[in-house]
């Protein structure tokens, strides 16, 4: 029975041991501040990031509404130049046909 005890007493220590390694260790004061610097430096770029990807967005929305103005105003030359047409078109057609009436009128 002796022997199951001194065999229980140093399974037990070994068992303390290695959870004991295995548990991670209280960090420094120092260390805590690194972690906390690191975690604050992150943050950190992460606002840096967000405030450059505003800008760049901001920019593209300026330009944006410069091309949709453009092409405001082309759609609206477009539409002119359309109703230019169509009226030389009905001009033609009538200059046209009071052609061929006058030449048939001559008896041709």
């Amino acid at each position: 029975m002796k022997h199951y005890n001194n065999f229980v007493t140093i399974f037990a220590f070994i068992a303390l041991l290695t959870l004991g390694a295995c548990s991670s260790p209280e960090l420094t004061y120092g260390e805590k501040i690194q972690k906390q610097g690191s975690e604050t430096k992150l943050i950190g770029e992460n606002w840096s990031e967000g405030a450059n990807l505003e800008v760049k967005g901001n920019a593209l929305i300026q330009s944006g509404n410069k091309e949709i103005d453009k092409g405001k105003d082309m759609v609206s030359k477009g539409e002119a130049a359309v109703r230019k047409g169509e009226s030389l078109v009905r001009k033609g057609n009538l200059l046209k046909t009071g052609a061929e009436e006058s030449y048939q009128s001559l008896g041709n």
